[in-house]
């Protein structure tokens, strides 16, 4: 059972092949290419989600993480909008999330 993968630095453009893991606690995907969470599988036991320095421009498919409980998407196009902190919590509100970065 995979519960952690860790995934950094790997020039990883998309994340629309990784497959559902119901075991996986913590995705980290750090430094790599990724412009959008849009095309994560359902990871019902995902708790930390860690995406910084990436291309993330959109919240769209954290939906795909009910149990998430932190999140970095520090250094990404994201995290520069306005209210940013305020549109996470809001899209995280259903999936408890506690912190995020």
């Amino acid at each position: 059972r995979l519960r952690h993968v860790y995934a950094n630095s790997n020039k990883i453009s998309s994340i629309d092949d990784l497959p559902q893991l119901t075991c996986l606690r913590i995705l980290s995907l750090s430094s790599n290419s990724i412009p959008s969470l849009l095309g994560l599988a359902p990871q019902p036991a995902l708790e930390v989600l860690l995406a910084g320095a990436n291309q993330v421009s959109s919240l769209a498919g954290l939906s795909a993480t009910p149990n998430l409980q932190s999140l970095s998407l520090a250094e990404n196009p994201v995290a520069l909008e306005r209210r940013y902190r305020l549109a996470v919590l809001l899209s995280a509100a259903a999936g408890g999330m506690l912190s995020l970065s």
